[in-house]
């Protein structure tokens, strides 16, 4: 299983577990969590993966049945998150709460904004972000960062401006040389060359942050 996750073989990685199963192997948190991340690294087995995960995470009288760790709901989120799977992610989530109490934290948000950024879908990537402040999950640095470049890359620059700007008034994070770059090209990509050129000057003269 391991050299199937580090090869990004998932099939094989499924064929295993059959076959384990069928000499009645127990499966244990590690066989999961291997069988998972080789799913993650390719589309086609982002399905599968997540029936591996429900199949795994219902408990039953299935003597193969062991307790779920944090970890293989991180991974499971991890592929809702590549797949844009916004309505499976909140239920795993919530899964995750009430079988291990591991209630979502920042980093669970972070992971499924960032995942939204390299696919380009800043409209999810706001919802996760309005997710969060619906539970009072404070947004870290990078979650804001992630989610201003994926408006940008959506072409959503308006939002990306009101991002920038929620970030500027928070009282326990600030704006960075990464925050400035992606406000600043979430406006290059939409031509609004007078708002890149405002930031670009904020950066440098308020913020004291040297350009790169």
């Amino acid at each position: 299983l391991l050299a199937c996750e580090v090869c990004h073989k998932w099939k094989e990685s499924l064929h295993t577990l059959t076959r384990m199963k069928r000499y009645n192997i127990p499966l244990d948190n590690v066989m999961v969590s291997l069988t998972l991340r080789a799913c993650e690294h390719d589309k086609t087995g982002w399905l599968h993966g997540l029936n591996i995960f429900y199949s795994f995470t219902k408990k039953n009288t299935n003597t193969l049945w062991c307790p779920s760790e944090r970890v293989i709901y991180s991974t499971a989120l991890k592929i809702c998150g590549n797949a844009g799977f916004f309505n499976r992610a909140k239920k795993i989530l919530q899964k995750r709460y009430d079988v291990i109490n591991g209630p979502p934290d920042e980093r669970d948000y972070s992971q499924l904004i960032s995942s939204s950024e390299k696919n380009k879908n800043g409209i999810v990537a706001c919802m996760w972000m309005n997710e969060m402040k619906i539970l009072n999950v404070l947004p870290s640095v990078f979650s804001y960062n992630a989610a201003i470049s994926a408006c940008g890359k959506s072409l959503m620059p308006k939002k990306a401006i009101e991002l920038y700007y929620e970030l500027k008034a928070s009282k326990h994070i600030s704006p960075t040389i990464v925050s400035y770059g992606s406000v600043i090209t979430a406006c290059e990509r939409s031509n609004l060359w007078r708002n890149a050129l405002q930031f670009f000057n904020v950066m440098q003269y308020e913020e004291n942050i040297l350009p790169n």
